[in-house]
């Protein structure tokens, strides 16, 4: 038990060491980077979509509807 209990002391000293908190921290700021680098990623997917779908002729509408666009930057895509 007393085992236990040196284990949980040392386990509480770590997550309270500056060390741990900078390691926490920079890790949280690359997994925020990551997400952010998907989600520009996922956007530039839509326009490519919406413009190819300008090309096509389709509606604005419709563009905007499939692809999650605001018809707003459907329009500025059509030019």
């Amino acid at each position: 038990m007393e085992d236990i209990i040196e284990a949980i002391h040392a386990f509480r000293e770590t997550m309270e060491s500056p060390e741990f908190k900078e390691a926490m921290k920079l890790r949280e700021r690359a997994m925020a980077e990551e997400e952010s680098a998907r989600a520009n990623a996922r956007h530039k997917e839509r326009i490519a979509i919406a413009e190819k779908r300008i090309k096509r002729g389709r509606p604005i509408e419709e563009i905007a509807e499939d692809t999650g666009l605001t018809l707003k930057e459907v329009e500025e895509l059509r030019g």
